[in-house]
């Protein structure tokens, strides 16, 4: 079973418990618990609930947005695609973007645990 196929199910699953509450006209893949389209202010919500669920900080959509950029740059992908994929311009990429991959490509990754986080150094 593919991951959207997983996903559908639990999407039908919401669907179940919203009821009548359940609005989508879209059929989009990726909705709020009534089956709306996400606004920038309920997919805030959401992405701090499923980061606190997680036990992770809470980020905000730009963020993670920001960093994708970062990291397509940073792993030598063209100027011109991650703008096009973005929804961008060129420009834009140079000079907000751009110049952070050569601080970034400098640091070391930072090793994580079995949890997938970054360990924390106890007292000694």
């Amino acid at each position: 079973m593919s991951l959207l196929d997983k996903w559908r199910v639990e999407q039908l699953d919401e669907m179940s418990v919203a009821g009548t509450r359940w609005t989508a006209v879209h059929d989009f893949v990726i909705t709020t618990r009534n089956g709306t389209a996400h606004d920038r202010n309920n997919l805030r919500r959401s992405l701090a609930r499923r980061c606190e669920g997680l036990g992770l900080d809470s980020y905000l959509p730009y963020e993670l947005r920001h960093t994708a950029i970062t990291f397509q740059l940073d792993h030598h992908a063209e100027i011109c695609e991650v703008a096009d994929w973005a929804g961008t311009s060129e420009r834009m990429i140079e000079q907000i973007y751009r110049h952070r991959t050569s601080q970034v490509s400098r640091l070391a990754p930072l090793p994580l645990d079995a949890t997938g986080r970054v360990p924390t150094k106890g007292p000694k």
